[in-house]
């Protein structure tokens, strides 16, 4: 493994990277009929997806923007928004977040295929009031459209 050069851009970059090799590794486990699995793409997508969504947070740089002029692939079904989390981008993401943290995150789909995530948000102890329900595909529109955002506004940095 090679040291950051921008923890940001490098981050994100690699992260894209592994999502494509975990992709690549599953698809030949399928081809080849493996019953034991040694790479689990879904599970990647979802740590890459809140490894992005914790970097974009912390560093104040997801844009203020509506959801689906950042990323029109990106689709949901809202259950429950309360609070109008679903408005932009960076409230969307603060709750996207919190759900995945607090382990407030349900696969559904069939015994041999996670096809997507109810998530739910709400203060601690309290009611929830916010519930999605994101498919796979949407996950992945989500990861890599943050990926480009780093990568389109932030150049590499070269070491000091």
């Amino acid at each position: 493994m090679g040291m950051y050069e921008g923890l940001l851009r490098d981050f994100a970059v690699r992260t894209k990277a592994n999502l494509e090799y975990i992709d690549e590794a599953w698809e030949l486990q399928e081809r080849e009929g493996l019953e034991d699995r040694r790479v689990f793409n879904v599970t990647q997508l979802i740590n890459s997806c809140l490894g992005m969504v914790v970097f974009m947070s912390e560093n104040g740089i997801a844009p203020n923007i509506p959801i689906q002029e950042f990323c029109p692939e990106m689709k949901f079904i809202t259950r429950l928004d309360v609070r109008n989390s679903n408005r932009n981008l960076n409230a969307f993401l603060k709750r996207f977040r919190n759900a995945i943290s607090h382990c407030h995150i349900e696969a559904y789909g069939t015994e041999t295929d996670i096809e997507g995530f109810n998530l739910w948000d709400g203060p601690p102890n309290g009611a929830i009031n916010w519930r999605i329900e994101m498919n796979t595909a949407s996950i992945r529109a989500l990861a890599l459209a943050l990926v480009g955002l780093v990568e389109d506004n932030y150049p590499p940095n070269p070491r000091r």
